[in-house]
């Protein structure tokens, strides 16, 4: 078997010869998992790694946000239809056994907490967002983050909604605003969401492709607590510096994966919980790949990938 270094050798020779490996729209979730390791984003986006497992979690937000959109676009005109909704959508994941559950917050736990989340939600849709009649919803936006660099991003609303200042006060007028739906089991802290990158891009991409500036982008999370609430934390549109500043780094990481780079983190491998892809990591546990791991017949990037020879994805 060849050393790391020859087969990295070879990729870096096949990457000036065929116009870059790699070479397919970034996103800011690829790059938080490149940051977070390199070979968890080889294994994901060359190979298509991927758990066979799905956290609850994920499924209630997907099927919420189902709903959301239902009522901003007058499909559900109260409470109850919004309630009754999830609850039709929700019963496909009872059984399904590819679901992963908490041990306090299974199917039903969710289930109980949607019809009052419901009543709250409904309430709150419809006092800072109402029934836009040119919102666009999940609409794929794919343009030129930089000479070379594509992004790809996908808002869950872009429309108008009523602008929110710092101090908390709400002003009259409707502006065109960027929202990132969240479900959470807790308040989101608001310092965090002036630098977030994902909206950073999504503005970016939003402003490119509809060639309009916009005016605030935020967070709108559903807090499915026992007393359930609904927190806005929208923020003015990114000022000049911090987008350049994000398209910046986004450019270091791009060069840094078309040249092949993607060093192992073992620091990120049970860092607030167990990497998916420790399976293919650690030799001691090969064995539960078939168990927890699938892979796609045809690689997730169609490019020549064999540079890095592992015994577990040759096996």
């Amino acid at each position: 078997m060849s050393s790391t270094s020859d087969n990295l050798a070879a990729h870096q020779n096949r990457v000036a010869g065929n116009g870059g490996a790699f070479d397919f729209p970034r996103s800011v979730s690829q790059r938080r998992a490149y940051r977070q390791c390199g070979m968890l984003y080889y294994l994901r986006y060359g190979p298509g790694w991927t758990g066979k497992k799905r956290k609850g979690t994920y499924a209630f937000g997907d099927t919420w946000q189902g709903v959301v959109q239902g009522v901003l676009q007058g499909r559900l005109i109260s409470p109850q239809e919004m309630y009754e909704a999830f609850a039709a959508d929700w019963v496909k994941f009872e059984s399904d056994p590819a679901i992963e559950w908490g041990s306090k917050t299974g199917w039903r736990f969710f289930l109980e907490r949607s019809r009052k989340l419901a009543e709250v939600s409904f309430a709150e849709l419809r006092r800072v967002i109402g029934l836009p009649s040119d919102a666009v919803y999940d609409e794929r936006f794919t343009y030129p983050l930089a000479p070379g660099v594509r992004e790809t991003v996908i808002p869950d609303y872009v429309g108008p909604a009523l602008g929110r200042c710092m101090d908390g006060s709400w002003l009259p007028n409707q502006k065109l605003t960027v929202v990132d739906w969240k479900t959470s089991d807790r308040e989101y802290g608001v310092v965090g969401v002036e630098l977030d990158e994902q909206l950073t891009t999504y503005q970016v991409g939003v402003q490119h492709m509809l060639q309009e500036p916009v005016a605030q982008v935020g967070l709108c999370v559903f807090v499915y607590q026992a007393l359930p609430k609904v927190q806005w934390i929208l923020r003015p549109a990114r000022p000049r510096e911090v987008v350049e500043q994000f398209v910046a780094s986004a450019i270091v990481d791009d060069q840094r994966i078309r040249r092949g780079e993607f060093p192992r983190n073992p620091n990120a491998c049970f860092f607030r919980g167990r990497c998916e892809m420790v399976p293919l990591c650690y030799e001691s546990q090969r064995h539960l790949i078939e168990e927890e791991l699938v892979k796609p017949e045809t690689p997730r990037n169609p490019q020549s990938l064999d540079w890095l020879a592992l015994d577990a994805i040759d096996g």
